[in-house]
Formats: structure tokens, sequence, C-alpha cells
């Protein structure tokens, strides 16, 4: 027998992995893709109602990892260091190590590939992440980096049809 891949979408609250995570749905069916959402418990409260509509608009599962409740801040008490933009502490231990303890208890690796919402314009982040993600056993993959090289320019035309509002920071 032939077990199924387990097609994991790492949900940011954007634009590009909302519509990476549409692409997925529409390619393998909804009820097979799982999206999930990291909170650092410090989003812009529009990204909230975003998630929510593009998850009912998709019909798939959405997994909000809740860190607790911890936020950027706690992270910075707790590390006796205050990140910047040469050392993302807040998005390794918030995002990424919270992402890869749900994915080590819920899915097997060897059937499991991680999917992330970079465009072909952000090659250079799916090269870096690669070796990674490859080490820790997963594949990965970045569906808006393969033809036909999909972007903003049609993910803002399927909300415009899904009658989605994009999040509020967007406009800021």
């Amino acid at each position: 027998m032939i077990r199924e891949r387990n097609h994991i979408v790492s949900v940011s609250s954007g634009l590009g992995s909302a519509f990476a995570w549409k692409v997925l749905c529409d390619k393998y069916g909804p009820e097979n893709v799982t999206g999930v959402f990291t909170d650092v418990n410090g989003e812009h409260p529009d990204n909230y109602r975003f998630l929510a509509e593009i998850q009912y608009e998709l019909g798939a599962r959405l997994v909000k990892i809740g860190n607790d409740g911890r936020t950027i801040w706690d992270v910075f008490i707790e590390n006796r260091f205050l990140a910047n933009t040469r050392v993302d502490l807040c998005s390794r231990i918030l995002k990424r190590e919270a992402f890869q303890e749900w994915l080590g208890s819920h899915v097997d690796p060897g059937e499991t590939t991680v999917y992330l919402g970079i465009d072909w314009s952000e090659i250079h982040r799916l090269d870096r992440a690669r070796p990674y993600w490859e080490k820790l056993g997963y594949g990965l993959e970045a569906p808006l980096c393969e033809p036909p090289y999909l972007g903003k320019r049609e993910a803002e035309s399927w909300l415009a049809t899904a009658e989605i509002k994009r999040p509020a920071l967007y406009d800021k």
C-alpha cells in the first residue's frame, strides 16, 4: 500500500503563504493540505481576520500554534537579548522551532513535504532553507517558485475574486 504524503504549509498570515496554500489545495485537494500558523502573539489584529477568511475560502485545516501565549518580549527577556535584523531570535524560537516541534509530534518526516509561501523573486530564500529542512528529513517546496511562476499579481486577483480583503498592513 502506498501512503500519501503529508502536505504541510507554513502559513504566516501574509499574502504569499495564503496563495501558496490555495495553489496546493487546488493541486491536492483541501482535505489533503494542512496550514500551520505559528503565532507570535503580537500580530496585527487584521491578520487573524485574514487567516480565518482564507481558511473558510479554502475549506482546509488550519493548525494554530500558540507558543503558550509567549510574545517576542518574553523571548527577549528569557534570552536576555534584544533581537535585531541580524539576529532572528524570535523567528527562530516562536516560528521555526515551534513549527518543527509540531511537525515532530504529528508527522513522519519521510512522508512529509513542507511548503513555504515565498515566490520566484525570493528563490534565494528557498535555496537557503532547503538544506535546513532536508537535514531534518523533510521535503521542501515553494509552489510559487515553480512554473508558471505565480506571484503577488495573481494572488491579489484571487483575493478580489474571493472577495477577501488583504491584510491591513499591506496598505500601511
